[in-house]
C-alpha cells in the first residue's frame, strides 16, 4: 500500500506493535479497571461470560467456545477496544524480564532489544499479554504478564497493531490529506523520478539511449541499413529521457565533506559554511586534496 502511495506515504505513520505499558494502559479502559471491564466478576449476574477464557478448573466449552472465536463476540472495554482479555493472548514489542516496568525509565518505560538469530535463547523473550482461550481467569487481567520467544509461533498468541499520535490536528490533517488527492502527474511524475525505481529507470534509458545511437552513428558512417530508424530510435530516447529528467528533484543540501572528508577550513566543512576559501590565502591553509587545489590554481590563474 505504502509504494502504491509513493510521495504521499510519508504523511502516513507506520504501523508497529505496542509496548507492553501501551498495551496495558489501552486494556485497562479509562477507569484503570483490572481487567477490560468494570468489576472483578468475570461474568454479568445473568451468567454471560465477558470474554473467552477457561472457566474454571478446565471446562472450556462452559464461556460458548472451545478455542478461539471470532473478533468482536464480546463486547468492548471503555476504550472501544475489542477482545483485550482472553481469546487468543496478544505481542509486545517490549523485551520480558522479570522485573517488568521496575527496570525501565519512568519517562519512556520501554525495553526493547532486538535479538539476532546467533543471539542466546534467554535474549528472544517478548512479553505477551492479555490471556488467551486456555487460560484462567487470572491470566486475562490486564496486569498479567507472560512472554514467549520471538522465533516461536502458538495458536494462542495473536497481536494488535497501533500507530504513534503524538497531538492532533484535524484541520491540518484535512487539508493535507485534500492536497494529496489534488496532486497532478507532473507531481507524481516528480515522485516516481525521487524514487529509487525511477532513478534506475532513468539510468537504463540514458545508457540504452546513448548506446543506440552511437550505434546507428556507427551504421551511418559504413553505410549500413537501418542506421536512419537507429538514429530516430536512439535520438527520441535521449529527447525523452532529457525531458522527464527535467521533473528529478535536485537536493536540497549537497555534503561535499561526503565526497571530500578533508575540505575543512579550521574545522568547519565547506558545506556548513557555503562558501570557499578566499583565493589568496584560504586555499593554502585549508586541507583541499592536490588534485583539487590544482583544479583550483589552474581557475584562479
Amino acid at each position: 500500500m505504502l509504494a502504491g502511495l509513493r510521495g504521499a506515504a510519508r504523511y502516513l505513520q507506520r504501523y508497529r506493535l505496542p509496548t507492553e505499558v501501551e498495551w496495558e494502559f489501552a486494556a485497562r479502559g479509562k477507569e484503570d479497571n483490572a481487567y477490560p471491564w468494570k468489576g472483578k466478576d468475570t461474568k454479568s449476574d445473568e451468567g454471560c461470560y465477558y470474554a473467552n477464557y477457561k472457566p474454571g478448573r478446565g471446562n472450556y466449552t462452559k464461556d460458548g467456545n472451545l478455542i478461539s472465536t471470532k473478533v468482536g463476540s464480546y463486547s468492548p472495554n471503555s476504550n472501544g477496544l475489542y477482545d483485550m482479555a482472553g481469546n487468543v493472548s496478544e505481542w509486545t514489542s517490549t523485551v520480558y524480564t522479570e522485573a517488568g516496568v521496575l527496570s525501565m525509565n519512568d519517562m519512556n518505560p520501554e525495553l526493547k532489544y532486538n535479538a539476532a538469530k546467533e543471539d542466546p535463547y534467554v535474549m528472544k523473550k517478548k512479553t505477551v499479554r492479555g490471556g488467551s482461550w486456555k487460560d484462567v481467569a487470572a491470566y486475562v487481567r490486564s496486569d498479567a504478564r507472560s512472554y514467549e520467544y520471538q522465533n516461536e509461533s502458538r495458536s494462542y498468541i495473536g497481536f494488535r497493531c497501533v500507530r504513534t499520535q503524538v497531538g492532533y490536528n484535524k484541520k491540518r490533517q484535512i487539508t493535507m490529506m485534500n492536497n494529496i488527492k489534488k496532486r497532478g502527474p507532473f507531481h507524481r511524475l516528480q515522485d516516481f523520478m525521487a524514487s529509487y525505481k525511477g532513478k534506475v529507470l532513468l539510468n537504463y534509458a540514458y545508457s540504452w539511449g546513448a548506446s543506440i545511437v552511437i550505434t546507428g552513428v556507427l551504421f551511418k558512417l559504413t553505410h549500413l541499413p537501418g542506421a536512419n530508424m537507429m538514429l530516430w530510435i536512439g535520438m527520441g530516447t535521449e529527447i525523452l529521457v532529457f525531458f522527464i529528467s527535467a521533473f528529478d528533484r535536485p537536493a536540497k543540501t549537497y555534503k561535499w565533506e561526503s565526497v571530500f572528508p578533508n575540505i575543512k577550513i579550521s574545522g568547519t566543512t565547506y558545506a556548513k559554511r557555503k562558501e570557499w576559501p578566499d583565493a589568496d590565502n584560504g586555499i593554502e591553509e585549508s586541507k583541499i586534496p592536490d588534485v583539487v587545489q590544482e583544479c583550483y590554481q589552474s581557475v584562479c590563474n
